[in-house]
Order: structure tokens, then sequence, then C-alpha cells
């Protein structure tokens, strides 16, 4: 395809988009070539990224890197230069020991490596059966606890692994790995794959232009092509591709900083029994001990470490570069053509409307106002808004700001339906205080929009701004205990 953007962009996940980074790895004729200003001759660049290219058609993925980002060091205004590194290191993420340990030990993915040769993509994949088709999915682990439960064994077709039996073991995998320091992980993913090498990955891109593309030498695509079942016809790449790539890694960075400013520590070893054994709630609470109890255990609570001011700063970032590369990609948008909008596009899509959405949310994270949406995109009776500022306020989700607490006492305060402290028993009507007010500030006008619809809320009564959460006297008198 020649069209400067009939890219297929629109809908390819970030996995998609590192498998087709992939092709991009390859020396092109020509480039840029600059004159030394001193030393001995150089060589020109595309000999540089072809030395690169035959490293990685023979799997030295890391000689490959290492000669791409010599040609930049050598080049570093070569279009062809800048994009090779820039794609290397992008896949480069894929092996950093976070990532490695995230998807080994974190979620259960059997022998991951990275994605840093042309066969890995299919050596980690397995079918599962999804109707009468197979669907391929990373393999993931069997947890031994797991394996002979009632729920996964419904899940499996005749003992044949299926596509919720994935989404099953994907589930007790976390839970299996996870039963402690799960604050942990989420730093050693922004401190490494998504720290300095992440953040000279985006330095570089800003040096391309967004009409630079750079040819993709056909020996590539064809490797890919007979290895994936991704059919990469396109030839040419650039900025655009890039600015796409980069732009989901820093809102995986920013959402990743949002989360990282609360403590999410928790012992999830109770979980590791069969599901069906969790619908019995008197059970589940036999279980359990004080110390996994959430208040007893600080879970949800403010780290007061920073990340959240990170966290909205890359949102900003993030909306800004999404911004530059839409008003590139919707060129003339005040005409009536758009040279580059997808033909698979919705007709009642307004490219001007979306614009606005995104330059409007970008202001209210910068400002720490609200965005206000009509009935017809909320679906709605109201209009609906969203306060940014409340969202990026440091531990507004904590949960002592949303379950009243007793004190400084690390417990939630038991009340009967009038708010007013009981003691659970039989003959008594008791549950938490949950703080609605805090999420009307939030959203404002959603709570007004939903509290009417039925069925909505009905385990709840509204009382001035607050709701009453009630459970039945064996589980309210269970949980006192629990935490009294």
């Amino acid at each position: 395809m020649k069209s400067t953007l009939s890219t297929k962009i629109t809908g390819i996940s970030l996995v998609s988009l590192l498998f087709l980074t992939m092709s991009a790895f390859a020396a092109t004729n020509g480039g840029d070539v600059k004159s030394s200003s001193t030393g001995a001759p150089r060589l020109p660049v595309y000999e540089v990224l072809d030395a690169g290219t035959k490293s990685l058609l023979n799997g030295d993925f890391d000689d490959a890197r290492d000669q791409y980002y010599a040609a930049y060091l050598q080049y570093p205004d070569s279009k062809e230069a800048i994009f090779y590194s820039v794609l290397v290191d992008i896949v480069a993420i894929s092996a950093d020991p976070s990532i490695i340990s995230l998807m080994n030990d974190r979620l259960g993915v059997v022998n991951y490596r990275g994605i840093t040769d042309l066969t890995a993509p299919a050596a980690l994949l397995k079918n599962y059966r999804s109707g009468n088709t197979f669907i391929a999915y990373p393999k993931l682990s069997v947890p031994q606890w797991f394996e002979s439960t009632q729920v996964y064994q419904e899940y499996l077709d005749n003992g044949e692994e299926t596509e919720d039996s994935w989404f099953a073991l994907f589930f007790a995998n976390f839970i299996d790995k996870n039963d402690f320091n799960f604050n942990h992980f989420i730093d050693d993913i922004l401190n490494g794959a998504l720290g300095d090498s992440f953040e000279d990955i985006y330095n570089r891109i800003k040096k391309l232009d967004f009409t630079d593309r750079v040819q993709i030498d056909p020996r590539i695509i064809a490797a890919l092509n007979a290895i994936t079942d991704v059919d990469i016809e396109q030839d040419t790449y650039g900025r655009i591709e890039l600015e796409v790539v980069a732009i989901s890694l820093r809102l995986l960075k920013a959402s990743l900083e949002w989360y990282a400013s609360y403590n999410w520590d928790s012992d999830l070893s109770f979980l590791k029994t069969d599901w069906y054994d969790l619908l019995d709630v008197d059970h589940l609470l036999d279980t359990l001990t004080a110390a996994q109890l959430p208040f007893k255990n600080d879970f949800l609570t403010d780290r007061h470490n920073g990340m959240m001011s990170k966290s909205k700063a890359d949102y900003r970032k993030a909306l800004d570069d999404s911004i530059v590369l839409y008003d590139y990609i919707f060129a003339g948008l005040n005409s009536s053509s758009y040279p580059f909008l997808p033909e698979s596009t919705p007709d009642s899509v307004d490219p001007l409307f979306i614009r606005y959405i995104l330059t409007s949310v970008a202001d209210a994270i910068e400002t720490g106002g609200t965005v206000w949406f009509p009935p017809d995109i909320t679906g709605l009776e109201n209009e609906i808004g969203f306060d940014f500022g409340k969202l990026f306020t440091s531990g507004f989700f904590a949960l002592n700001q949303l379950i009243a607490q007793d004190g400084s006492n690390r417990r939630p305060r038991f009340v009967d339906q009038y708010l007013d402290p009981v003691i659970p028993s039989e003959d008594k009507r008791a549950g938490f205080e949950l703080n609605i007010s805090h999420l009307k500030e939030l959203a404002p006008g959603l709570w007004d929009s939903i509290k009417n619809e039925p069925a909505s809320f009905d385990f709840v009564d509204d009382l001035d701004g607050k709701l009453f959460l009630e459970f039945t006297p064996e589980v309210a008198q269970k949980l006192y205990w629990l935490y009294y």
C-alpha cells in the first residue's frame, strides 16, 4: 500500500503494533548521510543498518540493537537511523527484566522471554478452543490448587482447554502469584521498562517529521508473514506509527503511576480455593483472618509517594501528543473532506467533536476542572460531569474516604439504617456507611441520573449523600467480630 496513511492503525492492539514493528528492522538504500566533522571516514548509514538487519535475521537481537543504535549515534539526523533504533528499543521493552518477571512470575505465562526474535511470538502462543474455532493466547501455567477445582473442569471441553478456561487460568495465576507485594511489581515496571529508557525512545521519536516515511525491507516482511497470522502488506512506516505506540505506552505509564499512588498489597491466599466456595459468604468469612481484612492491612491507602502528580503530567502529555497527531491525520478539519480518515469510520463520527473532547480533557487535567458530557453521549437523562481535579487528588479513592471509619482504629464503623452506631445482632439491621457525597463530587449529576433507574441500588438507602450498605445479620455479626 502506497497511500500515506492507509495504515490500518484504528483498532490495532498494542501487542499487534509491537509485532508489526518487527517488520521495520531492515536496511534501506539511501539515508541522510552527514559529513563527519572529525575522525576517520564513516560507513554509509545504510551499511551500518544492514549489519543490524543481518544480525536480526540470524536471531542475534542484542547485536542488531547495538548496530541500529550505533547508526543513530553516527547519523543522529537520519530518519532511517532514528526509526530503526527506536523500533528495536520498543521491542526490547518486551524483554526488560521487569516485564519478564511480570509475565513469568506474576501472570504465569509459560517460558516468556520477550519478543526479541522472529520466532518468539509463535513459540509464546497456544491455541484455545472458542466454539468451532481456535484463538491464540499466551500459554499459561495451571496452578496446582486450581487444576482439580470444579470451576476449572467445567470450563474445559472434554479435557481440552478453551477460551473460557484461559481467562479462568489468568485470574487463578494472578491470585496464585500475587499473595503479597503487588506494589513492588508496579514500581519495577515504572522504574524499568517505562523508566529512563522509555523517555529516551520518546525523545528520539520527536526528532522525526510526520511526513517521514521509511521503506521496509521485504525480507523482514516475508519472515514475519511466515510465522504470524498478521498479514503485513504495508511497506512504509514512519513517525505516525511510532507516535501511536508511544502514546499507548505513555497512557500505560500514566495509569500505572496512578495505581502506584495507592497501596495494593493484600493477602489473597484465601482465594486459593474452588471459586464456587466463595459464593458461600459464611464459609468465606470463616476462612479469613483479621490481617486479611481491608483497613487492617492498609489496603487502598495513599502511599504519599508523589506518583499521582507524575500520573497527571503523563496523562496530559499523552493527550497533547494525541491532539498533535490527530490534527495531522485529520488535516483540513474545517473542510468537508478528510484525506486520511479510514474508510471504515462511521458517518456519525464528528472529528471536530472528538478533538473538542480531547482538548477539554487535557485542559481539565491541567487546571483541575470538570468536563461535562451531554445526554446523547452518556445515554442518561441528565448532563454528566467528570471532575479531573478530584481524580488526580492524592488519596481521593482511599478506602477510608469511601467507607466511614471508626476513629483511628483501622476498622469500619458499623451502623444501622439511620447511620447510628450499632453492634450487629439477629434482630438489628447493620452495615457500613458509604460516603456517596465523595463520589458525587467526582461525577456531578451521575447519582441523580442512575439512582432512580429500575433495579439500581436496591441494596442501599440514600441518606443525605451517604449510603447504608446492609449485610445479612449473620454476615454483619461475623464481620463485626473479625474487626472488633
